[in-house]
């Protein structure tokens, strides 16, 4: 599937940079996100901050040209 493709080329490109811990979440491309579920990922999002506490965190940005990526930005 094109998901699938998708999360071998970014398995492949993080290898590239030395990482190899990586979890999809599996949410559908191009879904149209209600409060309830922007909550449950903030909530989601604080769990894997708290269990793994990186040093640094790289978030989606407004201009990114995939409309998923811009979506989570807001």
């Amino acid at each position: 599937s094109y998901a699938e493709l998708r999360r071998c080329e970014s398995r492949a490109g993080l290898a590239e940079l030395g990482v190899h811990d990586v979890d999809f979440w599996g949410y559908p491309d191009s879904y149209e996100l209600t409060q309830s579920d922007i909550d449950l990922v903030a909530q989601r999002v604080g769990e894997e901050l708290e269990r793994h506490r990186p040093d640094v965190v790289y978030c989606p940005w407004e201009g990114e040209g995939n409309t998923d990526h811009r979506a989570l930005y807001v």
